[in-house]
């Protein structure tokens, strides 16, 4: 994520990791409620693999919104794009493998 804000700050934030990105219109929620006068570029969309050090995205405006709002963004951001990255391993994983059928079923106990 780019920042670009008034007073300038520091104009970049990038992925921690390799992974899955998604949960872009829970964050663009966010800044919107935070300051509707923020814009929010997107460069990259839901489920793009993404690479460590990539930029994803901008957010223009003022810092003090940007700084209410960046964490709880990036938040949804991480926990989301946490699942979808497991869930797209355990997708190949299964694809290079000989299982014909895969039944998920949640065990209720006895």
């Amino acid at each position: 994520m780019s920042l670009s804000v008034n007073p300038p700050l520091p104009p970049q934030e990038a992925l921690s990791i390799n992974g899955t990105l998604t949960a872009l219109m829970p964050a663009y929620q966010v800044f919107s409620e935070v300051d509707p006068h923020l814009e929010v570029l997107w460069m990259s969309k839901d489920g793009d693999t993404v690479v460590r050090g990539a930029l994803f995205g901008e957010v223009h405006g003022s810092a003090r919104s940007i700084l209410v709002a960046e964490r709880v963004a990036l938040n949804f951001m991480q926990r989301m794009s946490g699942i979808a990255t497991a869930t797209h391993t355990m997708v190949k994983a299964v694809e290079v493998s000989a299982c014909q059928n895969v039944i998920c079923h949640r065990d209720r106990g006895a």
